[in-house]
């Protein structure tokens, strides 16, 4: 079995291409799985140990995967587990965490805009929704009894690098 965070699946047309790398329990890959890579020749099951989009705004960073609003946070929830879905050696996921990080960050210093609900429990209610809408279906969608949600989220694209800093 193959443990996956934040694996890409098929982002390429907002530039979030094919070869995009995946990280393993064992460390970084190269490879893609938008092909079913590894599982189809290895026989390996998929589990995604954790994953996320994240929105800059309300004093917090966006996170490592980002798209451009709110909304788009429901879209992208569709998108990912369904695909993943898809694949016949897909046996789950988890979102990474319930709440957001705190503003002030973290121990490692994220402050990321990536809960379920703020930090006054207030719910995403966008991404909420998707997420009942994508659970009623997952089943249905690994059994290939119907499609998989094909809407490609809007990603945003993170800030250059500033080339004076090294």
């Amino acid at each position: 079995m193959r443990g996956l965070e934040l694996a890409q699946w098929g982002w390429e047309a907002q530039g979030y291409g094919r070869s995009q790398p995946a990280a393993e329990a064992g460390g970084p890959r190269s490879e893609s799985l938008d092909d079913g890579g590894d599982s189809r020749r290895h026989g390996a099951a998929i589990l995604i140990g954790e994953f996320h989009f994240g929105v800059p705004g309300r004093g917090l960073a966006a996170g490592l995967v980002q798209v451009r609003e709110q909304a788009e946070r429901g879209v992208a929830y569709r998108y990912y587990p369904e695909q993943a879905a898809a694949f016949p050696a897909f046996i789950g996921s988890s979102w990474s965490q319930w709440i957001d990080q705190p503003c002030t960050g973290r121990m490692v210093g994220e402050n990321y805009n990536i809960g379920l609900v703020d930090v006054s429990n207030r719910p995403y209610l966008e991404l909420i929704e998707a997420m009942r809408n994508t659970h009623r279906r997952i089943h249905d969608v690994h059994n290939g009894t119907i499609a998989s949600f094909d809407t490609k989220p809007r990603a945003r694209r993170p800030p250059a690098a500033n080339p004076l800093k090294r």
